[in-house]
């Protein structure tokens, strides 16, 4: 093959997001903070704890994240490394009508800083001022809102374009032990966009939240969001405490616009959850 055509191949392959994917997570062994679980990713291979599965690795250009495709099962991997923490979920397709999904939680802690594994835990719903209502094939409803937590195992929180008031209420719903020093929030973790392992189309097809508000305690910000379905950081001008009660609001006030629907789609929003040492 001469190095035009060759090119030429290799743009296709990106446009249809089927192109081995180069990230920084290969060959690391990640730990499934609550019980005895490990994970290493190469790119024709999940190794697991007590079993492993063959398959490919892909990257989907057009929404930011990548994804395994095996003989038993399909996985989008979403990754976010910082300083102090490398996270890695492999979210499992299910046969669910809900369009709800299995998150499986890894992590590494790369700071020693720390006496447990760090885990990326989701906020629970509040309220909504508005969500959207749909039926589906057999007429049941179906509720884009978390239920009740904000993460890729829920169903996403959905608005339509058009409507007044695109604010969803979170709150912190843990045991915390108030002998026990929790690491601040210093920042929130979010999944923009319609992700689904099973139908990887409904991330471009619907919209996305470009420029959002957050409000807590006295602090309200305004920030941009990237155009990913991946993990992505906003940091906070002002920390919150890691404790039960804790409440924030966030509104969309732009979108990346949806090839197909005008519907403006956020799969999750969730903080580090980590025990110091004392």
């Amino acid at each position: 093959m001469n190095r035009k055509y060759f090119l030429i191949y290799i743009i296709e392959l990106m446009l249809c997001g089927k192109i081995f994917a180069e990230s920084n997570y290969l060959h690391k062994e990640y730990d499934y903070p609550t019980e005895a679980g490990s994970l290493i990713i190469e790119k024709d291979k999940l190794i697991f704890l007590q079993k492993s599965e063959s398959g490919k690795l892909y990257t989907d250009i057009s929404a930011g994240f990548d994804y395994f495709i095996s003989d038993e099962n399909k996985y989008i991997i979403l990754n976010y490394t910082n300083e102090e923490f490398d996270f890695l979920t492999l979210v499992k397709a299910t046969d669910s009508k809900q369009y709800k999904s299995w998150g499986m939680p890894y992590c590494i802690n790369i700071s020693r800083n720390y006496k447990t594994y760090a885990q990326l835990r989701p906020f629970c719903l509040k309220r909504a001022e508005t969500y959207i209502s749909e039926k589906d094939k057999d007429g049941k409803d179906i509720d884009f809102l978390p239920d009740p937590l904000f993460n890729i195992n829920s169903n996403p929180w959905a608005v339509k374009e058009n409507s007044n008031k695109k604010i969803i209420h979170l709150r912190i719903e843990n045991t915390t032990n108030p002998t026990i020093k929790y690491k601040d929030i210093e920042e929130l973790i979010i999944i923009n966009g319609f992700v689904n392992p099973k139908k990887r189309y409904l991330y471009g097809q619907n919209s996305r939240a470009k420029r959002i508000r957050i409000s807590y305690d006295d602090v309200s910000f305004e920030t941009t969001l990237q155009d990913t379905g991946n993990y992505q950081s906003v940091s906070l001008p002002k920390t919150i405490k890691n404790k039960n009660g804790t409440m924030i609001s966030l509104e969309i006030l732009d979108s990346y616009k949806g090839s197909k629907y005008s519907d403006i789609v956020i799969s999750g929003v969730l903080y580090i959850d980590v025990v110091e040492k004392y």
